[in-house]
């Protein structure tokens, strides 16, 4: 049986149980692999659509798109890269989760304000309404991979 090791009263116990960092060339080989994921996963997504549905259907995502994706940019605000760079952990996760939830909540109601003011009819609405919650995951799981890429 392997006998576990005590970390000496010098050395912080962050550094003893901290896993090896991945090189630069295998983090960026991660981030390019995970954007042609994304990009392969959302033609698929747009194909099926344009081969099992109506021209409708396909008109309401990228409507849903393209009212949707701006409003959380702009929510967003570059939080993830904030978190990233904060190389002294000066803030905690709860603040960049915390800011990022209050971002969220003010993009999905400028979105439901949206489409209450264009008046958009029921299907058209909960297509606008599903893909701003999608994108609402989206941007809450973000902040997630910050934590891990810091």
């Amino acid at each position: 049986m392997a006998e576990i090791e005590v970390p000496a009263d010098d050395v912080p116990v962050a550094a003893v149980s901290a896993a090896t960092p991945l090189s630069l060339r295998r983090n960026v080989s991660w981030t390019f692999l995970g954007n042609v994921l994304l990009a392969a996963s959302n033609f698929v997504i747009l194909q099926l659509l344009v081969k099992l549905g109506s021209p409708e259907l396909v008109g309401q995502f990228v409507l849903g798109m393209s009212i949707a994706t701006p409003l959380m940019l702009l929510t967003d605000l570059s939080l993830r890269t904030v978190q990233v760079t904060d190389a002294r952990r000066e803030r905690p996760f709860g603040d960049y989760i915390g800011l990022r939830l209050l971002t969220t909540a003010a993009a999905l109601a400028a979105l439901l304000a949206i489409v209450l003011a264009g008046g958009y009819a029921g299907g058209v609405a909960a297509v606008l309404l599903a893909i701003g919650g999608a994108k609402a995951l989206e941007s809450i799981s973000d902040i997630a991979h910050g934590a891990m890429q810091q």
